[in-house]
């Protein structure tokens, strides 16, 4: 799928989705002057990306739940 294609469908521009092909951290291939994108390995990072997210917050959280128990 074009980078743009796939985001259109991602909600993101396609100049972060030629990036993320770029830096290697989704599958992609640069054919003339566009690049091309696994949709799998996109939905991929997506998916870690969310999960990281969700996991930060609640450390976050449960930091400041710690901190302010004590306080």
């Amino acid at each position: 799928m074009s980078s743009r294609e796939a985001s259109a469908r991602f909600g993101v521009t396609h100049d972060y989705v030629a990036a993320l092909c770029r830096r290697g951290k989704v599958r992609g291939a640069l054919i003339g002057r566009m690049w091309f994108v696994d949709t799998n390995s996109l939905q991929d990072f997506f998916a870690r990306v969310e999960c990281e997210q969700q996991e930060r917050r609640r450390t976050l959280s449960q930091q400041f739940r710690t901190a302010h128990q004590t306080a």
